[in-house]
């Protein structure tokens, strides 16, 4: 995940590198990132944004796992965007 402070609300980009497989599973793997961040994206505070990366565990993870993760991550997000200017959030 990769993030910076914005002046306007809440932007989101998913992104998935053809290396994760083919066209079906890239799309796979978009659309639970993608959900998995619609179900919390009130956890992001307005004035950041956020771009999601598709690993190839996406497809296999359960989508538990992926959603938990992805709320720790905004969480954490939130709570330190004050601190510094942009950061890597390795996931």
């Amino acid at each position: 995940m990769l993030w910076r402070l914005s002046g306007e609300g809440r932007r989101a980009g998913f992104t998935v590198s053809r290396r994760v497989g083919s066209a079906v599973e890239r799309n796979r793997v978009r659309r639970r990132i993608r959900e998995a961040y619609r179900l919390q994206q009130h956890a992001l505070r307005p004035g950041i944004d956020v771009v999601f990366i598709g690993r190839p565990v996406a497809l296999t993870e359960p989508f538990v796992h992926l959603y938990e993760e992805k709320r720790q991550a905004l969480m954490a997000l939130t709570r330190n965007a004050g601190e510094q200017r942009s950061r890597v959030v390795r996931e």
